[in-house]
């Protein structure tokens, strides 16, 4: 075993934090989400190049190469998996947010203000106009429906990880 079959995920797992904060920063209208999928194929595609180097560099069986670069995918794709949930429990944690407001403000903020920027109708409103505008819902005739959702997809994605490392479908079942 070679020191490069340890660190290949780890190295991934930096090259995705590296393209994803600065495409985030100096790409303009990319978005948070597209910078994201960027950083994070830019590190798969590292650990497969470290593997396929290191492969051609000091051959082993076929076999043996490809356990190692199935292993090391996997864990390249859990830790990408946790860089994403950190980025977005920033995001979507009104803890936080409300931690953050208060914070940038450096100042007191009075119930009634906070309460006027995070009602629960207007960010149901926020939400789904949201969901309308990226076309992850559409409503046709006042009902909405799926429409083009990644968030669908990433869903998914997570049950089945959960499935995978915890047997369940939600750590509530």
């Amino acid at each position: 075993m070679t020191w490069l079959e340890i660190i290949a995920p780890i190295v991934g797992l930096l090259v995705n934090v590296l393209i994803q904060t600065t495409s985030f920063q100096y790409i303009r209208g990319l978005g948070l989400f597209k910078s994201i999928v960027l950083g994070f194929i830019a590190g798969f595609l590292t650990v497969l190049i470290l593997e396929f180097y290191r492969y051609f560099d000091f051959p082993v069986m076929e076999y043996e190469f490809f356990y190692i670069l199935c292993v090391n995918l996997i864990t390249y794709i859990l830790l990408g998996y946790c860089y994403w949930a950190y980025i977005n429990l920033g995001e979507t944690s009104l803890r936080i947010r409300i931690l953050r407001e208060m914070y940038e403000t450096q100042k007191a903020l009075p119930i009634e203000k906070l309460f006027s920027i995070y009602n629960p109708d207007n960010m149901f409103e926020i939400r789904m106009s949201r969901l309308l505008k990226y076309n992850q819902i559409v409503c046709k005739n006042d009902r909405y429906f799926i429409g083009k959702s990644i968030l669908l997809f990433i869903a998914k994605a997570i049950v089945v990880i959960k499935l995978i490392i915890i047997g369940k479908k939600s750590e509530f079942d």
